[in-house]
């Protein structure tokens, strides 16, 4: 089984919602205070919310949409 790692509790899929709060975070790394609220969106162990990051989001939405 899958398991869904999203922003939003209780969300069963990623959303443009879960992108918005990513990419309100884009560039914070461990240093900075809100880190525990978005390590999580940390996917790649940059240590940095980065632009791969935002892409990386963007396209498991994408893909969703165009599997329904």
């Amino acid at each position: 089984s899958k398991a869904i790692i999203t922003m939003v509790d209780g969300a069963t899929q990623v959303t443009l919602l879960d992108l918005s709060i990513i990419a309100r975070y884009f560039g914070i790394t461990p240093q900075d205070a809100h880190w525990s609220e978005i390590s999580k969106a940390d996917m790649y162990d940059e240590h940095e919310i980065t632009i791969r990051a935002l892409a990386a989001v963007a396209r498991l939405i994408l893909d969703d949409w165009l599997a329904k």
